[in-house]
């Protein structure tokens, strides 16, 4: 903005939303949603993985301010998607706070939330693991690409690792684990010795069971 990375023509450039040939502005220019919102310039973006992660970012130039959110799960947006920035709870408020006080972004943000809030079902169980049981669950499981998924023990709790990462597992039930990063379902299945012979995994909106094979 003070343009010692891009220069003030490169930015007025960046931040001017096309105009089509019936005269009509759009609401994306080069990389930013860019609007007047009450007399104020605003500049935002999104980004969103459900279930996993999200992000807004929103840019007032008159104040010289850079608002940044970031989340390791899918509800910052709350709600909002990629709406208009005004309806973003966060966004909101630091509108209210350190831009304007008479914007009028309150009610609408704040509808966003419940009706967001709304579709959620009520929280799963979640119950104590016995320490000396998670062992028995770690080892390889074999993917259904072939690649395996390692299940391990760690700070007293059940991890699951892939390539993308330790994604931390919240028991429910005997066998039975909670994976909050995206919801997915984690059934240990036992052979009629009682070894864990497998691993099935499922999705709150995918009606397939993926097994994984021990290894």
């Amino acid at each position: 903005m003070r343009g010692r990375f891009l220069n003030q023509a490169t930015l007025d450039a960046m931040w001017t939303a096309p105009v089509t040939s019936s005269g009509e502005r759009l609401p994306y220019a080069y990389g930013w949603f860019v609007k007047e919102y009450h007399g104020h310039r605003v500049i935002y973006h999104y980004g969103y993985y459900p279930n996993a992660y999200s992000a807004v970012a929103m840019i007032v130039p008159e104040r010289e301010l850079v608002f940044v959110a970031l989340a390791n799960g899918g509800g910052l947006n709350a709600g909002n998607g990629i709406g208009p920035i005004e309806g973003h709870v966060m966004a909101c408020a630091v509108l209210i706070e350190f831009v304007d006080a008479a914007v009028p972004c309150a009610e609408t943000a704040a509808a966003n939330a419940a009706r967001w809030r709304s579709q959620f079902a009520p929280p799963r169980n979640e119950m104590a693991s016995d320490l000396t049981m998670l062992s028995q669950y770690a080892g390889r499981y074999r993917r259904p690409n072939g690649e395996a998924a390692k299940v391990f023990v760690d700070q007293g709790r059940l991890w699951w690792q892939t390539v993308a990462g330790p994604w931390a597992m919240t028991q429910e039930a005997p066998d039975r684990f909670l994976m909050k990063a995206d919801n997915r379902t984690l059934v240990f299945v036992r052979d009629e010795s009682g070894r864990v012979m497998r691993l099935d995994i499922t999705w709150p909106d995918d009606p397939n069971t993926y097994s994984l094979p021990r290894m």
